[in-house]
């Protein structure tokens, strides 16, 4: 078997991630494997011994599909040039049509149109789920199938799915301009409990009008209900088995897959799986502490490229949020612009490398009284279809599924203590998840969420964390992975939401364990 020959290398990919060994030595070994950088993945790193009685299912080409696909292509070429996407594939857009609550029969009945895009020549389909703030599944699936290997394509189609309110699926966009706002607008800096209770009143607002536009429908956006649309997706397809990739959250409607179908789970990976171990206010410091990494890495990186807001860029943003605090501008899109739409902002940037100087310039500009760069990366939250995107605003969707997912309701006069508490681990987004927290608070609480995924039966799943991801922290992504019956984790050493396609190292452990079905040494480690 291929080994790293010297010991020196080996202890410098693993200082990230482990403490300082003894010692290099011959002979099996507990230790994580660790890729070489910028390489596949070796076979050395690869195993055929499934950690679970259940073997990887085989891949089995669709029966044939009964959703009346039409050919979007143009459409889809014009929302990708619109993220920086050119594209010579062929694409079709569908929908299927579901029901509402099928769980429930004695509550009124309705349907929903889910709206589903393919492309790839492939014959088994590969669905495609995201986070529900980010970029549609529709969306997700035409970037991918542009940006990873033609394997893939020539073995998947990939089929891209709008969960519920996102998208072109059951399209929502309940909250007044004015309170989308507000509630991207929350300030870790305000003065408690004024600043709770402005929260407070925003989220009121927020589920008071969303109630009374979208009724039912406003309890039935969840991760719960879109892991019963993905059987339905599965069977329109003529899959014998769900094979399927996750982004973020997404992970958390295939976890919610994997116990109610066992049966029909194939070939599954999930990449930036949120933590399914803890409550909102469990997960809160580490979210919290995961954003401030992020922030740092980005400073240093924005340092070391001389960016607008060097040498400090620490203390560039803490300057321009005091002077936004007292002084809030509005953009040219008609966004105001305070202390808080600019850290909603920062957490946008911090997501995605490739925003990174746009960031650092967002940041510089609005320190000179130029806000644009701030409301341009928080625009998808706030805006319908501009520059291309085709979708609704995607807060408020985000807003109902979060808040369905969860039974956590928190009282105003606790977010002061979480805040003080949180700000030790992170001092410039502990107070912001803290307050974050109230946007749930009026929602109604759910009947039914997402249990933990220990569920027997259900073959490998492929985990894939990336160590300073802002948005699923490290050490969520490893508690899903723990949490499954056979959850195989590999880690990339790099920065953002998310890690595929964005190593060649993650990639092609994807593409062995989905195209080929070889197993990743669960915990191999991918260097930057």
């Amino acid at each position: 078997m291929p080994r790293v020959e010297r010991c020196a290398a080996v202890l410098a990919a693993l200082a990230a991630v482990l403490a300082p060994l003894a010692g290099c030595a011959v002979g099996p070994s507990d230790r994580p494997a660790v890729a070489v950088r910028d390489a596949p993945l070796p076979p050395a790193l690869q195993t055929s011994a499934p950690p679970t009685s259940v073997p990887l299912p085989p891949l089995e080409p669709s029966r044939g599909d009964t959703i009346d696909f039409r050919d979007c292509t143009s459409r889809t070429e014009r929302r990708l040039r619109a993220v920086g996407v050119s594209s010579g594939l062929r694409y079709e857009c569908g929908e299927i049509t579901v029901e509402l609550n099928p769980d429930e029969p004695r509550r009124r009945a309705g349907i929903v149109d889910i709206h589903v895009l393919r492309t790839g020549t492939g014959p088994v389909p590969l669905v495609v789920v995201g986070d529900v703030n980010g970029e549609p599944g529709s969306m997700l699936a035409a970037r991918l199938a542009n940006q990873l290997p033609p394997e893939f394509l020539a073995s998947f189609s990939l089929v891209g799915m709008d969960r519920r309110g996102t998208g072109a699926s059951a399209t929502i966009s309940c909250i007044p301009g004015e309170v989308r706002q507000r509630l991207i607008a929350i300030d870790p800096g305000a003065t408690q409990p004024e600043g709770a209770q402005s929260v407070l009143e925003a989220a009121n607002e927020a589920t008071r009008t969303c109630v009374q536009q979208i009724e039912d429908l406003l309890g039935l956006v969840d991760s719960w209900r879109a892991a019963g649309d993905l059987e339905q997706l599965r069977k329109a397809l003529g899959s014998e088995r769900l094979n399927a990739l996750a982004v973020g959250d997404g992970s958390r409607v295939l976890s919610a897959y994997l116990g109610r179908y066992t049966r029909t789970v194939g070939r599954v990976v999930m990449d930036g799986a949120p933590d399914p171990t803890l409550d909102a206010i469990g997960a809160g410091p580490d979210l919290a502490a995961a954003a401030e990494r992020a922030f740092d890495a980005f400073a240093a990186d924005c340092a070391a490229s001389n960016c607008p807001i060097a040498p400090d860029p620490r203390q560039a943003l803490i300057a321009v949020a005091e002077a936004l605090r007292a002084s809030p501008i509005k953009a040219a899109d008609g966004t105001l612009v305070n202390a808080g739409t600019l850290f909603s902002a920062v957490l946008a940037g911090l997501a995605d490398t490739a925003k990174w100087p746009a960031l650092g310039a967002a940041i510089a500009g609005a320190g000179r009284g130029e806000v644009n760069g701030v409301a341009k990366l928080v625009e998808p939250l706030l805006a319908g279809d501009r520059d291309g995107r085709d979708e609704p605003p995607r807060l408020d969707a985000a807003l109902l599924t979060t808040c369905n997912d969860t039974t956590t309701r928190v009282p105003p006069d606790r977010v002061g203590q979480l805040g003080d508490d949180w700000k030790t681990r992170a001092p410039l987004f502990g107070a912001l998840y803290a307050q974050r927290l109230l946007v749930c608070s009026p929602a109604p609480v759910p009947s039914r969420t997402v249990p933990p995924p220990r569920i027997p039966g259900t073959p490998p799943v492929l985990v894939l964390a990336t160590d300073g991801d802002p948005l699923t922290p490290l050490a969520g992504t490893q508690r899903m992975a723990d949490a499954l019956a056979a959850g195989l984790l590999v880690t990339w050493q790099g920065n953002g939401h998310g890690a595929l396609p964005r190593t060649p190292c993650i990639t092609s452990a994807v593409q062995h364990f989905l195209v080929d079905g070889t197993l990743p040494r669960t915990g191999t480690v991918c260097p930057p």
